[in-house]
């Protein structure tokens, strides 16, 4: 599988990784064994995963679909869609847990893509709306400044100003 298998004792601490943590975060997998996983997770990350551990050492529960972001050998962080199940000793407590997590990196940045696109799409439409509003009111300032303008009784400063606005009128809706 291209999926990290791992198995850690219930503080976190890994006992085991597949090959595929080589791929997915440039660690040898034996590289990590004693590890605590804490250390590779973004620290914004740390106390979901703290809560995830304690509540299913305490409960005997494990979680599924749940986002964590690792620190990559090269610095950079991987985000990791996890799946874990708790182990159990003969007595039924709680030892550990094993997982699967899968790298969702690429599909993050597809979204957070859509998601600007989206706001871009939403934003060019409120613009849109903007100017056509704008371009009503433009429509009425230009209407009555022709009509100002062909009225034979306007005084010649009356005329200066209203050739002037129909001007700002004209130009505004060159603008839009």
């Amino acid at each position: 599988t291209n999926e990290w298998v791992w198995v850690c004792d219930r503080d976190g601490r890994m006992r085991y990784n597949n090959p595929a943590l080589a791929d997915m975060l440039g660690y040898p997998p034996a590289g990590l064994d004693g590890t605590n996983t804490l250390d590779l997770m973004h620290p914004d990350d740390r106390p979901t995963a703290v809560e995830l551990l304690a509540r299913g050492a305490a409960e005997g529960r494990g979680w599924t679909g749940v986002v964590f972001r690792f620190r990559h050998r090269d610095g950079s962080y991987r985000h990791l869609e996890s799946n874990a199940v708790p182990t159990f000793d003969a007595a039924g407590r709680v030892t550990g847990f094993q997982g699967a997590d899968r790298d969702i990196t690429e599909r993050k940045k597809l979204e957070e893509q859509l998601r600007q696109a989206q706001k871009m799409e939403a934003i060019g439409r409120l613009a849109g709306g903007v100017a056509h509003d704008f371009n009503n009111l433009l429509t009425v300032i230009n209407g009555f400044s022709e009509m100002l303008l062909g009225d034979p009784g306007l005084s010649p400063t009356g005329r200066e100003l209203v050739a002037e606005i129909a001007r700002a009128g004209d130009q505004a809706a060159a603008l839009t």
